[in-house]
């Protein structure tokens, strides 16, 4: 019989890519958390940095009070949070429903908070589909540009895409965002257009 020693993980790897910026951050058994990240209801995931706040400054009554009221298990907890003083909100935070709320929290930020949906900055995936519906530059030509200095290039990025197709333009990524910016009134609609 064969006997393994030493240490046996079943942990797994994870990574968690900016829809901002691009950042990759990846580990074992990684969490948003341990990644300086969070995600959206709307499912992006940003690192926290590009929303000019702190996470902490997400945890409020108010969103505490939010969750609740969405959630089927713990409504007869929204009277005890609504009479509870500062203190009381942090110990409460500290315990049960407290820390399920600030873990799920990290995973669902209202989409209020997330600087995409928000229209303050467009995601590289959607700036991406963008050009290539507006300016017809397509994702194969800038592969196949790359690939001349580089045969063995089976993959292109979204940084290179963005590089090629601003530089053609004669624009900057910068200047790219603040003409979508002006060009849709919400997410929504810049959604939309790009998609449907």
């Amino acid at each position: 019989m064969k006997t393994r020693n030493g240490f046996v993980s079943n942990s797994s790897s994870s990574s968690f890519i900016c829809d901002v910026c691009g950042e990759e951050v990846s580990g074992w058994d990684m969490s948003l958390e341990e990644a300086y990240m969070a995600e959206c209801e709307g499912g992006h995931t940003f690192c926290v940095e590009h929303t000019g706040k702190d996470f902490e400054d997400f945890i409020t009554k108010e969103s505490a009070l939010d969750y609740l009221n969405n959630s089927t298990y713990y409504k007869d907890d929204i009277p005890l949070v609504e009479k509870m003083d500062e203190d009381q909100f942090c110990e409460w935070l500290d315990e049960g429903v407290g820390e399920d709320f600030v873990g799920e929290l990290r995973y669902q930020l209202p989409s209020c908070c997330c600087p995409i949906c928000n229209m303050e900055t467009v995601s590289n995936d959607m700036l991406v589909d963008y050009l290539v519906k507006t300016n017809g530059i397509t994702k194969k030509t800038v592969l196949d540009e790359i690939r001349k200095e580089n045969k063995r290039r089976k993959k292109l990025y979204n940084y290179e895409y963005i590089a090629y197709a601003v530089g053609k333009l004669n624009t900057t990524k910068e200047s790219m965002i603040e003409t979508i910016k002006k060009q849709f009134k919400n997410y929504d609609e810049m959604y939309d257009f790009i998609y449907n």
